[in-house]
């Protein structure tokens, strides 16, 4: 059994997307079947049973941390590192 994240860390303005997340995230990330039979990608966390479940959690939320902060940036400077598709 795997814990996953679909990417989904809004709340916190413009340009805090799943789309943007996922294109920015260098993690590890999967293709799932969502809810509508449909191909999707989900940040692959890790197994329960992974030793480093802990420490890639940790990864990941230093990650969203840094995500919104490049994003805060952007809004203030009007400048962006990645390209949105």
């Amino acid at each position: 059994m795997f814990i996953l994240h679909r990417g989904n860390i809004g709340d916190s303005g413009k340009g805090v997307g799943k789309k943007a997340f996922i294109k920015w995230y260098t993690g590890s990330k999967v293709e799932i079947i969502n809810e509508e039979h449909n191909i999707d990608i989900a940040i692959l966390l890790g197994s329960i049973n992974s030793n480093n479940l802990f420490k890639n959690i940790f990864y990941f939320v230093k990650e969203v941390y840094e995500f919104k902060q490049e994003i805060k940036k952007v809004l203030l400077l009007g400048s962006l590192s990645i390209t949105i598709a």
